[in-house]
């Protein structure tokens, strides 16, 4: 009796599910069947719109269709959220079409998202028509949460000759290996026969020109061609979706870390002075696991002068009631707070979004309106340098004191970039203490346009976490960033300022674990008495014979010298150790000295193996490929 009663609850249960939370929006109403009328020209911030729209309703991106229809699946994988948003707004155009037609053929197109993380769950020879949209991280490799799917997709050998699709790549041309991840996931599909739908796009940061154009092709080409996919049940069940559920803590469910200590590590005598902290946090009770060389994700808070400047300059009420946003992570102790407080914990106020100037321009007047005009005047594309020139250094604050236009709060709001969490090496082994983080941060403080600016979250772990206050953390793998599994191999780390935090947590692991492999460390910074980070652990290290120990610091002498300088100097050394197997390690900035270092070991390796720019080059490539040669790189 009590099983057959729990199995009609459970039906019940599930049935209000499917009806309610994941059946597809039809908000769009019915009798429009012309592509021009599925995107409004006339509305210059409709991609953003659309994007506010997704951030209220991530609870439908997961769709259960009760009856066979002709299925298309947006498959993502994100690092930071940005590819999730624009898989989320092209469900969003696919479900629209679906929704507002009365073309048989249109009217019974499925969209459903699935999540790369999820990748196990993935039929691809179920599959008609796929479209992938995947970032690139760090030094060109896959975001973390979808690098399994990336390796076990690569050495596939799967016949896709049945499938149709297309590629939208997330890169940054400030990094090496510009959108390689989205280039290859196109390339292997086209390689297992699978026919391109449209072409592949590649999107220089968050380039919406770009990004709008590809969804564009894909929606044109699918409204205007007969696409021919046959009707399919739905195999992504809602109780599958709620099987794969994450447990435990991460992004979306930070754990609250206790902070157990902070330090400054550099002695700071002028505001010019680089002022770096080392902070260590308790995990314990979490659970949470990570490896030497993992990164920790740290939500902060905005300070509260700059929550005052936009409240002030918006000219909104701060203690009036609003939503908390969906993107906030988890628990929230209530629906609603105050705009100052959600300001304070839930947006980015630093870095400006194109739809809230577009925004502002629907509700301006007069001079302010001109001005604007003048601003958008050549489009939002990166070419618009006028545009992103002022976008690169303006803050929310900034752009509403600029231009004074009485915007309603929900208006503001969803016009607000998340805040979102940032991402530190972590700076300590596990093997020492699993139940402790530590991180290193370098304190981001500066001035602009006559007010004085900080880094949100370096200020935050500075300026306003004290010691036993709590912190929302969690672990983001890197497992492109790893130690040799043989002890013996030597490794050879490059890691100037606070590029050196891996890299302590290598070395505390290597001298626990008893690896008899040498270690090189080369590190630098501007002066010795200054900023030598964790100096005195370096140097008992070097003491005690586990540590060999190179340093640059180029403030110190006349001539400048620089990490590359001494591997230049070192290339029989270096060249010697490679050629006995040693793993070569990369941390920093990825703009420059990744890229100095680079070249110094490219021309090591052309003088001392004899070799010419191109055995060279192949050289570094099979380095890499063997995963003898990473980087855990950043733009800053």
């Amino acid at each position: 009796m009590f099983v057959a009663v729990s199995v009609v609850i459970l039906s019940i249960i599930l049935w209000i599910y499917v009806s309610n939370v994941l059946k597809p929006s039809s908000k769009y109403g019915s009798n429009v069947n012309s592509f021009d009328r599925y995107i409004d020209d006339s509305n210059p911030s409709q991609q953003e719109d659309d994007l506010s729209a997704s951030n209220t309703n991530k609870e439908r991106h997961h769709p259960h269709y009760t009856e066979p229809g002709k299925q298309i699946l947006i498959f993502f994988g994100t690092e930071y959220g940005f590819s999730e948003e624009v898989a989320n707004i092209l469900f969003e155009k696919l479900t629209k079409i679906a929704a507002a037609t009365d073309d048989e053929e249109l009217c019974q197109l499925q969209p459903r998202l699935l999540n790369a993380k999820h990748w196990k769950h993935l039929r691809l020879d179920e599959e008609q028509l796929i479209l992938i949209i995947i970032s690139t991280s760090g030094d060109g490799v896959p975001p973390s949460s979808a690098m399994a799917w990336y390796k076990s997709f690569m050495s596939s050998e799967m016949d896709l000759s049945h499938l149709r699709y297309s590629v939208l790549a997330l890169g940054d041309t400030n990094y090496p290996h510009f959108c390689r991840a989205g280039q290859k996931v196109y390339e292997r599909f086209c390689d297992l026969g699978a026919c391109p739908l449209v072409p592949r796009a590649d999107v220089d940061m968050e380039d919406w020109t770009v990004i709008n154009n590809w969804m564009d092709d894909v929606q044109d080409y699918i409204v205007n061609n007969n696409i021919n996919l046959d009707d399919r049940m739905d195999y992504l069940s809602p109780l599958l979706m709620l099987n794969i559920e994450e447990q435990g803590f991460h992004r979306l469910k930070p754990f609250m870390a206790t902070l157990l200590v902070k330090e400054a590590l550099t002695n700071c005598n002028v505001p010019a002075d680089k002022e770096t902290i080392h902070c260590e946090f308790s995990i314990e009770g979490s659970r949470l696991m990570y490896e030497a060389g993992d990164a920790v994700g740290i939500y902060p808070t905005n300070r509260m002068e700059d929550v005052e400047w936009v409240i002030q300059a918006s000219g909104l009420r701060g203690e009036d009631m609003c939503s908390v946003p969906s993107s906030a992570y988890q628990p929230q102790p209530a629906s609603k707070v105050t705009l100052r407080e959600s300001l304070r914990k839930y947006y980015d106020l630093k870095n400006v979004r194109v739809s809230l100037l577009q925004s502002m321009l629907r509700h301006s007047v007069g001079i302010v309106k001109e001005k604007l005009e003048i601003l958008l005047e050549n489009g939002t594309a990166r070419s618009n340098q006028a545009l992103m020139g002022y976008l690169e250094t303006a803050e929310v604050g900034d752009v509403l004191e600029h231009f004074p236009v009485n915007l309603p709060q929900t208006e503001l709001l969803a016009n607000l970039r998340p805040l979102q969490p940032r991402y530190y090496s972590i700076s300590s082994s596990p093997v020492t203490d699993p139940n402790k983080i530590c991180v290193t941060v370098a304190i981001i403080r500066y001035s602009s346009r006559g007010r004085s600016r900080v880094g949100v979250a370096t200020a935050f772990l500075q300026d306003r976490l004290h010691l036993q206050d709590l912190c929302p953390v969690f672990i983001s793998p890197n497992p492109d960033f790893r130690l040799p599994q043989d002890g013996t191999r030597d490794i050879i780390m490059i890691g100037p300022g606070t590029g050196i935090a891996p890299f302590r947590a290598f070395i505390q692991e290597r001298v626990l674990l008893g690896a008899s492999g040498k270690n090189l460390l080369y590190f630098g910074c501007r002066h010795k008495g200054k900023d030598f980070l964790y100096q005195k652990e370096l140097e008992q290290m070097v003491a005690e014979g586990h540590l060999k120990l190179r340093t640059a610091f180029s403030r110190d002498e006349e001539e400048k010298v620089y990490v590359q300088h001494l591997i230049l100097q070192d290339g029989r050394m270096m060249w010697n150790m490679i050629q006995g197997g040693a793993h070569v390690y990369v941390c920093g900035d990825a703009k420059h000295m990744a890229a100095d270092v680079h070249q110094a070991m490219l021309s090591a390796i052309k003088t001392e193996g004899c070799m010419t720019e191109e055995g060279a080059l192949g050289y570094i490539k099979e380095l890499e490929e063997t995963h003898r040669y990473q980087k855990d790189v950043w733009v800053t």
